[in-house]
């Protein structure tokens, strides 16, 4: 679960120590490397997101699950562009 710029925590269902869920960031995330040998990598052509949502895609068209963790929070916050560095 990621926390949002003021840094509080998003809504989390902690009743639940685990939940199957149809799409998961990258970020984060651990995959299973017998999954990933099967499907194969990532596709660099998408862009952002829809990296993740094609490789879930993937991943629950051979029945893997996959599953979000629970009361598990990761700080995570875009980037800043600071311009091109002169060399």
């Amino acid at each position: 679960m990621l926390r949002n710029d003021n840094d509080s925590p998003k809504r989390n269902n902690a009743d639940k120590p685990y939940e199957n869920v149809k799409i998961a960031l990258t970020s984060g995330t651990l995959i299973k490397l017998e999954a990933w040998r099967n499907i194969g990598l990532f596709n660099e052509l998408l862009f952002v997101d829809e990296v993740d949502h094609e490789f879930c895609y993937r991943l629950r068209s051979e029945d893997y699950n996959i599953v979000k963790v629970n009361g598990v929070f990761m700080n995570h916050k875009i980037g800043r562009h600071k311009g091109l560095r002169k060399i």
